[in-house]
Protein backbone atom coordinates (compact mmCIF):
# COMPACT_ATOMS: atom_id res chain seq x y z
CA UNK A 1 0.00 0.00 0.00
CA UNK A 2 1.59 3.47 -0.79
CA UNK A 3 0.85 6.72 0.94
CA UNK A 4 2.53 9.80 0.16
CA UNK A 5 5.24 8.13 -1.75
CA UNK A 6 6.23 5.37 1.19
CA UNK A 7 5.65 2.02 1.50
CA UNK A 8 3.06 0.80 4.43
CA UNK A 9 2.60 -2.66 5.63
CA UNK A 10 -0.39 -3.91 7.82
CA UNK A 11 -0.01 -6.76 9.85
CA UNK A 12 -2.33 -9.02 12.23
CA UNK A 13 -1.12 -8.61 15.67
CA UNK A 14 -0.34 -11.57 17.49
CA UNK A 15 -1.34 -9.42 20.92
CA UNK A 16 -3.50 -7.13 21.67
CA UNK A 17 -1.91 -3.20 22.59
CA UNK A 18 -2.73 -2.11 25.68
CA UNK A 19 -1.78 1.29 26.83
CA UNK A 20 0.44 2.35 29.95
CA UNK A 21 -1.76 3.28 32.46
CA UNK A 22 -0.69 5.68 35.26
CA UNK A 23 -2.04 5.88 38.74
CA UNK A 24 -4.68 7.26 38.13
CA UNK A 25 -6.30 4.93 35.67
CA UNK A 26 -5.72 7.03 32.06
CA UNK A 27 -3.29 5.92 29.79
CA UNK A 28 0.22 7.81 29.63
CA UNK A 29 1.60 9.40 27.06
CA UNK A 30 4.15 7.39 25.31
CA UNK A 31 7.89 8.21 25.90
CA UNK A 32 9.46 8.77 21.97
CA UNK A 33 11.74 6.06 21.00
CA UNK A 34 14.38 6.87 18.62
CA UNK A 35 14.34 4.11 15.33
CA UNK A 36 17.35 3.77 13.59
CA UNK A 37 17.64 3.89 9.99
CA UNK A 38 17.28 1.18 8.07
CA UNK A 39 20.19 -1.25 7.41
CA UNK A 40 19.98 -1.77 3.98
CA UNK A 41 18.62 -0.05 1.42
CA UNK A 42 14.62 -0.37 0.83
CA UNK A 43 12.59 0.31 -2.15
CA UNK A 44 9.12 1.32 -2.32
CA UNK A 45 9.11 0.54 -5.54
CA UNK A 46 6.65 -2.33 -6.11
CA UNK A 47 8.27 -6.38 -6.17
CA UNK A 48 8.93 -8.01 -9.73
CA UNK A 49 5.90 -10.28 -10.26
CA UNK A 50 8.37 -13.22 -11.97
CA UNK A 51 7.79 -16.44 -9.46
CA UNK A 52 10.57 -17.54 -7.18
CA UNK A 53 13.70 -19.06 -8.17
CA UNK A 54 12.70 -22.13 -6.46
CA UNK A 55 9.39 -22.18 -5.91
CA UNK A 56 6.00 -22.36 -8.40
CA UNK A 57 5.97 -21.51 -11.63
CA UNK A 58 2.26 -22.18 -12.71
CA UNK A 59 0.69 -21.68 -9.46
CA UNK A 60 -0.61 -18.23 -8.11
CA UNK A 61 -1.73 -17.30 -4.45
CA UNK A 62 -4.83 -15.31 -4.61
CA UNK A 63 -5.33 -13.90 -0.90
CA UNK A 64 -7.45 -11.15 0.42
CA UNK A 65 -11.25 -12.33 -1.17
CA UNK A 66 -13.94 -11.18 -0.43
CA UNK A 67 -16.39 -13.08 1.53
CA UNK A 68 -17.56 -15.88 -1.11
CA UNK A 69 -18.66 -19.07 -1.66
CA UNK A 70 -16.69 -21.70 -3.77
CA UNK A 71 -19.33 -21.81 -6.80
CA UNK A 72 -18.72 -17.73 -6.72
CA UNK A 73 -15.41 -18.43 -7.56
CA UNK A 74 -15.34 -21.16 -9.58
CA UNK A 75 -17.27 -18.63 -11.73
CA UNK A 76 -15.36 -15.80 -11.57
CA UNK A 77 -12.67 -17.97 -12.78
CA UNK A 78 -14.67 -19.64 -15.76
CA UNK A 79 -15.74 -15.65 -16.83
CA UNK A 80 -11.81 -14.53 -16.74
CA UNK A 81 -9.95 -17.67 -17.19
CA UNK A 82 -11.61 -19.84 -19.13
CA UNK A 83 -9.72 -22.69 -20.25
CA UNK A 84 -6.71 -21.48 -18.91
CA UNK A 85 -6.97 -23.42 -15.17
CA UNK A 86 -5.74 -26.74 -14.48
CA UNK A 87 -7.42 -27.20 -11.09
CA UNK A 88 -7.72 -24.76 -8.37
CA UNK A 89 -7.61 -25.15 -4.29
CA UNK A 90 -10.49 -22.58 -2.89
CA UNK A 91 -10.60 -22.86 0.87
CA UNK A 92 -12.44 -21.02 3.76
CA UNK A 93 -12.02 -21.71 7.11
CA UNK A 94 -14.94 -19.92 8.33
CA UNK A 95 -12.77 -18.58 11.11
CA UNK A 96 -13.16 -14.49 10.48
CA UNK A 97 -10.18 -14.61 7.99
CA UNK A 98 -11.35 -14.34 3.82
CA UNK A 99 -10.89 -17.03 1.78
CA UNK A 100 -7.41 -17.70 0.03
CA UNK A 101 -7.44 -19.58 -2.99
CA UNK A 102 -4.49 -21.71 -5.11
CA UNK A 103 -4.68 -21.91 -9.35
CA UNK A 104 -3.05 -24.12 -11.24
CA UNK A 105 -2.78 -22.45 -14.91
CA UNK A 106 -2.18 -23.94 -18.08
CA UNK A 107 1.26 -22.94 -18.40
CA UNK A 108 4.28 -20.87 -17.34
CA UNK A 109 3.29 -18.27 -19.68
CA UNK A 110 -0.56 -18.02 -18.43
CA UNK A 111 0.44 -17.78 -15.09
CA UNK A 112 3.25 -14.90 -15.44
CA UNK A 113 0.75 -12.63 -17.78
CA UNK A 114 -1.98 -13.28 -14.96
CA UNK A 115 0.51 -12.14 -12.17
CA UNK A 116 1.19 -9.20 -14.26
CA UNK A 117 -2.57 -8.00 -15.14
CA UNK A 118 -4.23 -9.49 -11.78
CA UNK A 119 -1.35 -8.60 -9.34
CA UNK A 120 -3.75 -6.18 -7.06
CA UNK A 121 -7.52 -5.96 -8.25
CA UNK A 122 -10.94 -4.72 -6.49
CA UNK A 123 -13.58 -7.45 -6.31
CA UNK A 124 -16.88 -6.74 -4.28
CA UNK A 125 -14.66 -3.85 -2.47
CA UNK A 126 -11.83 -6.10 -1.37
CA UNK A 127 -7.86 -5.70 -2.46
CA UNK A 128 -7.23 -9.13 -4.12
CA UNK A 129 -3.64 -10.11 -4.30
CA UNK A 130 -2.67 -12.10 -6.64
CA UNK A 131 1.37 -14.04 -6.26
CA UNK A 132 3.16 -16.46 -6.97
CA UNK A 133 2.60 -19.32 -5.02
CA UNK A 134 5.57 -20.64 -2.83
CA UNK A 135 5.13 -23.97 -3.91
CA UNK A 136 3.50 -25.89 -7.09
CA UNK A 137 -0.18 -27.04 -6.08
CA UNK A 138 -0.60 -30.64 -6.94
CA UNK A 139 -3.95 -31.87 -8.37
CA UNK A 140 -3.54 -34.97 -7.04
CA UNK A 141 -4.00 -33.57 -3.83
CA UNK A 142 -7.34 -31.74 -4.47
CA UNK A 143 -10.24 -33.13 -2.66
Amino acid sequence: FEWAGAALRAEWARTEFRAPVAATGAPRAATPVAVPPPSRAVSAAPRSVAGPRDGAKRTLHFTGLPFIDLATFEEFMEVNFAGQVTCANFRDFNDGRPPVAWVLFADEETAANVALSHAQFDWEDTQVQVKFAKTELDPSKIR
